[in-house]
């Protein structure tokens, strides 16, 4: 999936999360200090789209890949080490929208059933 298309998929998922609870805290106050500059969908949509690419480590996506190609589609991207601070409170949107996608598309069929394991071949017995 492109990362425009992932985008839009999570940005639907994350209004609708922030109508409801915004909806659910109606009359709460908020945290005081500045609202963060990188949108809860933005955020979420690189964790995912990390964990989608070819990266083994985070940083390296972040500065390598984000940072430097993909800067246009984020115009109010944030350092690395602001990102990192900003994780916790990605992670439970993240992990509902990932919840959301599967229960709404089901599971992979082309991973249905199957199991993976990462034996090295020396390991394994020949028969």
């Amino acid at each position: 999936m492109s990362i425009c298309k992932l985008f839009c998929h999570v940005d639907d998922f994350c209004q609708w999360l922030v109508a409801r609870e915004n909806a659910k805290l109606f009359g709460v106050t908020r945290k005081r200090g500045p609202a963060p500059r990188l949108s809860l969908s933005e955020a979420v949509t690189i964790l995912i789209h990390f964990h989608q690419s070819h990266f083994r480590d985070f940083k390296a996506y972040y500065t390598q890949h984000v940072c430097e190609h993909t800067r246009s589609g984020f115009p109010t991207l944030v350092s690395y080490t602001r990102f990192v601070e900003l994780m916790p409170s990605i992670l439970a949107a993240m992990c509902l929208y990932q919840r959301v996608r599967h229960i709404v598309a089901g599971p992979d069929p082309t991973r249905a059933g199957t199991r993976r394991h990462h034996v090295h071949q020396a390991a394994c017995p020949q028969r």
